[in-house]
C-alpha cells in the first residue's frame, strides 16, 4: 500500500526515554501524528492499527475540518495486511470524516471496505481484467464494485446500477461513452462530472446535486445536452471549445462560465436571463459574441482575443460590480461609463483603444493596468487606487500619466517606450522598468519620485547618470548602457544595493560605500578598471559573474562564494590574494588564462578550470586542496593533482593530453566515484579508488593488459571505454558491474571476458565490436 507520495524515512519509536510512541495517550499521539508532513504520516500509519487510527484522527485540512484521506492498496500480501490494519481504525466513524480506499481501481468508503477483502467474480490474475481505472486522478468514487476495464475499444462504457455513493467522475478523452453511461440510480449524488474530449450527446438525468460539470471539446452535444432535471445545482460549467448554441433556462445556481473558443453560440439568447442572474466569473475567450447578456453580479469577464464584440457589449447593470477585466488582444475601443468595483484591467495588445478609452472617474477602485504593446496614449485623472501600470511598447503623449494618478502607483513597467521624464510626486514608486527607452531625459527621474524606489531597470538606455535620492535602492540594472559617466551612481543611490547588473555595458567601477552588495553581474564588461572594485564595496559580496569580461584582479573579499570568471583573458597570476576568500566555493574559469589558485580556500568545493592552459605546476596549494569534491579540468594542461585532496568525489580530467603515470596520488583517490580520463595517454586507471563507480575511459588508446587495479575494480558499476585499447574486461574482480560500453573496441582479445562473466545479472547494456 502507498500514497500519492512515498515514506522517505520509518517513523520514530521513542518520544522520551523509555516511553515508545504506541503507549502514549491518544490525544497526544493524534497531535504528533498531525504534525507529519502526509508521507511521513502514511509511513507511521502502516506499522500498527493504533497508530493508524492516530494518523486518521490527527489529519485535519486548512478550515480544522478531518481531511478525506485517500488510500490505494495494492493486490499483493502487503497490501492485504494495511488494508486490514485500515478496517480496525475507527477512523470511519469520524464525524466530517470521508476516508475511502482503492483496490485495482475500485474505490470504496472506508466503512465498506471490508467488501474488497471478500471474494469476487474473476479475483485473483483477473482481477486487474475485470476491476481497474475508470476514471483518472482527480476521481473518488465509493461503492464502485464491479467497474468493467475498457480501454476504448468496441465495449462502450457504462457504469452499473447502484451506486448511491458516486460523487466525482472523470472520463476525460473517452471515446465509448455508452448513450446512458450513469443509470439514474447512480447518478444521484454526483458532485463533478468531467467529460472532455469525448463522445458525450446529453448528459444523465436527475443529477440533482450536479455541481461542476466539463465538457470541453464535446462536439457530439445535441440541443438538450443539459436536461431540465440536472440543472438546479450546477454552479459551474466548462465549455470550452464546445459547439454549442447556448445554456438553457433553469440553471439559477450557475457561477462560473467557460464558453472559450464556442463559435456557434446564438447571439441573441445564449443565455437566458434566469440563468445569468448569479454568475460571478465569464471566460469568452476568442468567442465569435458581439453582446453579452446582463449579469449583474458579474465580477471576473476574460474576452481575450475577441473580433466580434460591439462598443456597447456590455450593459451598465453587469459593470457594476466587475472587479477582473481582461481583454488582451481584442477590438475594444472603450469601457462602460461606470465602474465602481473594478480593480484590475488589461487591455495588453487592443490596438484600437480611443483617446477617451477609460472616462475619468469611471473606474476609481481601479489598481492594476496592463497595456502593454496597446494603443493606449493616457490614463485619465483621479486613479488614486492604482498601484501597477504596464505600458511596455507603448507610443505615449507627453503628460500621459497625470500626478493625481500617479501618487500611489508603486510598480511602473515601461520598457521600449517613448517616455523622456516621470512625473513628479510618485511618492509611492518601488519597482521602475525602463529598459531599451532610448528618449529618456537626463533629468527622467525627479528627486520627489525617487525616495522610495527600491529596483530600477536601465538595460540598454542613454543613461549617463543615475539620479540622486533613491536612497531605499536595492537593485540596479544598466546592462547594454554604453555611456555611463564614471560617477554615473551617486554614493546617496548606492548604500542599500544588494544586487547589481551592469553586463556588456561600459562600466569601469563600481563605487565606494556599497556596504549591502550581494551580487555582481559584470559579464563581458571590457572597460574595467584594474581596481574597479572598493575594498569597502567588497566585503558583502557573495556572487561575481564577470565571464568575458577584462577583470585583472579582486581585492580580498572574505563572504564571496561564487565566482564566474569563464573566457577572462586578463587574470593576473595572483588575481585572487592569498588568505583572502575563507568563504569561497565554488570557481568557473573555462578557458581563461588562470594560473594558479590562492592560498586558504578553506571552503572551495568545486573547480572548474576546463581549458585553461597556463596552469602553474603547483597551481592549488595544500591549503585549499583538502574540501574540493568535484575538479573539471578537461582539455587543460594539467598534469597531475596535488595530494591529501581527501573529499575529491568528481574528477574529470578528459582531453588532458599532459598527464602524467601517476597523476592521481592514493590520498586523493579514496572517495572518487566518477572519473572521466577520455582522449588521454594513460595506460592504466590509478590504484586505491575503492569508491569508485563510473569510470570513463573512451578513446584511450595507450592501455595495457592489466588497466585496471584490483582495488579500484570492486566498487565499479559503470565502464564507458568506447574507441578504446582495452583488450578484456576484469568481470571476476568487478563485482558491482552493471553497464559496460565497449563500442568500436577493436583490440579485444579471447577471451575478452572472464570465465564466469556469465553469473552476472546486473549488466544491462553489453555493446562490443569493430
Amino acid at each position: 500500500m502507498w500514497p500519492f507520495q512515498g515514506p522517505t524515512r520509518p517513523p520514530q519509536r521513542v518520544a522520551e526515554p523509555g516511553v515508545a510512541l504506541v503507549d502514549l495517550p491518544d490525544v497526544l499521539l493524534s497531535e504528533i501524528a498531525g504534525k507529519l508532513r502526509k508521507r511521513d504520516a502514511v509511513y507511521l500509519a502502516a506499522t500498527c492499527s493504533r497508530l493508524m487510527a492516530a494518523v486518521l484522527h490527527g489529519s485535519s485540512d486548512s478550515s480544522g475540518h478531518a481531511a478525506r484521506w485517500r488510500w490505494i492498496t495494492s493486490p499483493e500480501d502487503p497490501g492485504k495486511g494495511v488494508l486490514r490494519k485500515l478496517l480496525a481504525t475507527p477512523a470511519a466513524s469520524l464525524p466530517g470524516s470521508r476516508p475511502w480506499v482503492g483496490w485495482c481501481g475500485v474505490y470504496v468508503s472506508l466503512a465498506d471496505a471490508g467488501l474488497l477483502l471478500a471474494s469476487h467474480p474473476g479475483d485473483g490474475e483477473q482481477r486487474f481484467e475485470r476491476i481497474v481505472h475508470v476514471t483518472r486522478r482527480f476521481v473518488s468514487r465509493e461503492c464502485a464494485l464491479g467497474m468493467i476495464k475498457t480501454f476504448g475499444g468496441v465495449e462502450q462504457l457504462a457504469f452499473p446500477e447502484h451506486m448511491p455513493a458516486l460523487e466525482e467522475i472523470d472520463l476525460a478523452h473517452h471515446w465509448n461513452l455508452a448513450p446512458c453511461f450513469l443509470p439514474a440510480s447512480s447518478a444521484g449524488r454526483v458532485r463533478y462530472l468531467r467529460l472532455d474530449s469525448s463522445r458525450l450527446c446529453r448528459l444523465p438525468d436527475n443529477m440533482q446535486q450536479l455541481r461542476h460539470l466539463s465538457i470541453k471539446d464535446c462536439w457530439n452535444l445535441t440541443p438538450d445536452w443539459l436536461p431540465a432535471a440536472s440543472r438546479t445545482s450546477v454552479r459551474s460549467i466548462d465549455a470550452y471549445g464546445s459547439p454549442i448554441g447556448g445554456f438553457p433556462p433553469g440553471v439559477p445556481n450557475l457561477e462560473i462560465i467557460d464558453i472559450g473558443r464556442c463559435t456557434r453560440l446564438n447571439q441573441t439568447d445564449w443565455l437566458p436571463s434566469d440563468s445569468a442572474q448569479r454568475v460571478r466569473v465569464l471566460r469568452a475567450e476568442l468567442s465569435h459574441l458581439r453582446r453579452l447578456p446582463a449579469m449583474p453580479r458579474l465580477e471576473e469577464l476574460y474576452i481575450e482575443e475577441t473580433r466580434h464584440l460591439t462598443e456597447g457589449f456590455l450593459c451598465a447593470e453587469s459593470w457594476a460590480n466587475l472587479r477582473v477585466l481582461s481583454a488582451r488582444d481584442s477590438r475594444l475601443v472603450r469601457l462602460g461609463e461606470a465602474m465602481p468595483r473594478l480593480e484590475e484591467l488589461c487591455v495588453a495588445e487592443c490596438a484600437r483603444l480611443a483617446e477617451d478609452w477609460l472616462r475619468e472617474g469611471a473606474a476609481p477602485s481601479l489598481r492594476i493596468v496592463r497595456a502593454a504593446r496597446s494603443g493606449l496614449r493616457r490614463l485619465p485623472p483621479g486613479l488614486s487606487a492604482l498601484r501597477v501600470v504596464d505600458v511596455t511598447q507603448c507610443t505615449l503623449a507627453p503628460q500621459w500619466l497625470d500626478e493625481t494618478s500617479a501618487g500611489g502607483v508603486a510598480c511602473l513597467q515601461a520598457d521600449d517606450s517613448n517616455i523622456e521624464r516621470l512625473p513628479a510626486n510618485m511618492g509611492a514608486l518601488e519597482q521602475l522598468y525602463l529598459g531599451r527607452c532610448k528618449c529618456l531625459d537626463e533629468a527622467f527621474l525627479p528627486p520627489s519620485s525617487a525616495r522610495r524606489l527600491v529596483g530600477v531597470v536601465l538595460n540598454d538606455t542613454n543613461v549617463v547618470h543615475l539620479p540622486r535620492g533613491m536612497s531605499s535602492l536595492q537593485y540596479v540594472n544598466v546592462s547594454g548602457c554604453h555611456g555611463l559617466a564614471e560617477d554615473w551612481l551617486p554614493q546617496d543611490s548606492a548604500s542599500r544595493i544588494v544586487l547589481f547588473k551592469a553586463d556588456q555595458s561600459n562600466l569601469k567601477s563600481l563605487p565606494a560605500g556599497m556596504e549591502q552588495l550581494r551580487q555582481i553581474h559584470i559579464v563581458g564588461c571590457a572597460a574595467l578598471n584594474r581596481d574597479f572594485l572598493p575594498h569597502d564595496s567588497a566585503q558583502s559580496v557573495r556572487v561575481i559573474w564577470a565571464s568575458g569580461s577584462n577583470i585583472g584582479r579582486l581585492p580580498a573579499m572574505r563572504s564571496l562564494e561564487d565566482i564566474d570568471v569563464r573566457t577572462c583573458n586578463h587574470l593576473e597570476r595572483d588575481f585572487l590574494p592569498d588568505h583572502g576568500f575563507p568563504a569561497l566555493q565554488k570557481i568557473d574559469a573555462w578557458y581563461s588564462n588562470l594560473a594558479r589558485l590562492p592560498e586558504g580556500l578553506e571552503r572551495i568545493e568545486q573547480i572548474e578550470c576546463r581549458g585553461c592552459q597556463r596552469l602553474d605546476a603547483k597551481w592549488l596549494p595544500q591549503s585549499s586542496a583538502g574540501r574540493v569534491k568535484s575538479l573539471n579540468a578537461s582539455k587543460s594542461n594539467l598534469a597531475a593533482l596535488p595530494s591529501r585532496m581527501s573529499s575529491l568525489e568528481t574528477l574529470i580530467l578528459d582531453g588532458c593530453s599532459g598527464l602524467r603515470r601517476k597523476f592521481l596520488p592514493p590520498s586523493s583517490a579514496a572517495r572518487v566515484r566518477l572519473l572521466d580520463v577520455s582522449h588521454t595517454h594513460i595506460t592504466r586507471v590509478p590504484a586505491g579508488l575503492r569508491a569508485l563507480q563510473r569510470l570513463k575511459i573512451n578513446g584511450c588508446g595507450d592501455l595495457g593488459r592489466d588497466w585496471l587495479p584490483n582495488d579500484s575494480a570492486r566498487t565499479v558499476e559503470h565502464v564507458f571505454a568506447a574507441h578504446s585499447a582495452v583488450q578484456r574486461i576484469p568481470t571476476d574482480r568487478m563485482l558491482a558491474l552493471q553497464t559496460i560500453d565497449l563500442r568500436g573496441c577493436t583490440e579485444l582479445q579471447e577471451p575478452w571476458l572472464a570465465p564466469d562473466a556469465t553469473s552476472l545479472r546486473d549488466v544491462d547494456v553489453l555493446r562490443a565490436g569493430s
